[in-house]
C-alpha cells in the first residue's frame, strides 16, 4: 500500500477533521468507510476500540483518534504546520 488510508464516516465530524487536515498537507489517501464488516476485520482487531476515525499508514500501523492521527501525521509532514508557532 503506497497510500494512507482514512477509515470512517461521512457524517463524522472527527472524520471530516483528519480529512480536511489529509487534503490540506496534499497527503495521498483512500477513504473507506466504516461498516459493520470494516469494524470487524480491520477497527476492533487493529485498535481494541469502536472508535473512527482510524488511520492506516502505508507501513501497516494504525492509529486512532483524531488528535493522535494529526500529531502522528505532523510529525511525518512538519510543513506547512497546522500548529502555531510558540
Amino acid at each position: 500500500m503506497d497510500k494512507y488510508q482514512l477509515i470512517g464516516a461521512e457524517i463524522s465530524y472527527y472524520t471530516g477533521k483528519v480529512h480536511s487536515y489529509l487534503r490540506y498537507k496534499d497527503i495521498p489517501f483512500e477513504e473507506i468507510t466504516a461498516s459493520a464488516e470494516v469494524y470487524a476485520k480491520t477497527i476492533i482487531p487493529r485498535t481494541g476500540v469502536r472508535f473512527i476515525p482510524v488511520l492506516i499508514t502505508p507501513e501497516d500501523e494504525a492509529v486512532q483518534d483524531t488528535t493522535e492521527i494529526i500529531d502522528f501525521l505532523e510529525t511525518r509532514f512538519p510543513e506547512p504546520s497546522v500548529y502555531p508557532d510558540t
